[in-house]
C-alpha cells in the first residue's frame, strides 16, 4: 500500500531591502580629504564620530568650495544613509554627504612661539634654582 506524503513546508525567502532617509547631523571637521570627512558630535553616548563620503555634486553654504572647509570648523551636515537589510538583520550601510554648511570657524590656537611674540618677557619670568649642596 501507497502512503501520501505530505507536502514540504515552502520556504519563504525574505527579499533585500533598501531604504534611503535623509538625515543632518551639527558638530565640528575632525578629519577631511577630497572624498571623505568625519564629524564630531554630541550624541546620546556623548561625543560620538560620524563618516561620510562625500558626493560629486556636493552643495555647500557660506562657504565658495568644498576646499575652503577646515578641520575645526562648525558645520551642519546634510546626508542620505542607505541601508540594505534582509528582515531584521542590516547587511550594509553607508552615508552620503549631500550639503555641508558653515556654521563658525575653527577657534585658531596660538603655537608657543605666536605667543612669546604678542606677549614677549613672559617666558622669561621662570625662576631657576641651582642645586643645594653641590
Amino acid at each position: 500500500m501507497k502512503q501520501k506524503l505530505a507536502p514540504a513546508p515552502a520556504v519563504v525567502e525574505e527579499k533585500e531591502q533598501t531604504t534611503v532617509e535623509a538625515r543632518e547631523v551639527e558638530g565640528v571637521i575632525n578629519a577631511k580629504s577630497p572624498v571623505f570627512i568625519a564629524i564630531d558630535f554630541q550624541g546620546q553616548k556623548g561625543l560620538e564620530e560620524m563618516a561620510f563620503r562625500v558626493a560629486k555634486e556636493l552643495k555647500f553654504a557660506h562657504k565658495k568650495s568644498y576646499k575652503e572647509f577646515a578641520v575645526g570648523d562648525t558645520v551642519k551636515a546634510q546626508y542620505a544613509e542607505t541601508t540594505v537589510s534582509k528582515g531584521d538583520k542590516i547587511l550594509s550601510s553607508s552615508r552620503v554627504l549631500k550639503q555641508l554648511i558653515f556654521l563658525r570657524a575653527a577657534e585658531k590656537v596660538q603655537s608657543g612661539e605666536e605667543q612669546l611674540k604678542t606677549n614677549p618677557g613672559e617666558g622669561e619670568k621662570i625662576p631657576l634654582k641651582g642645586l643645594k649642596g653641590a
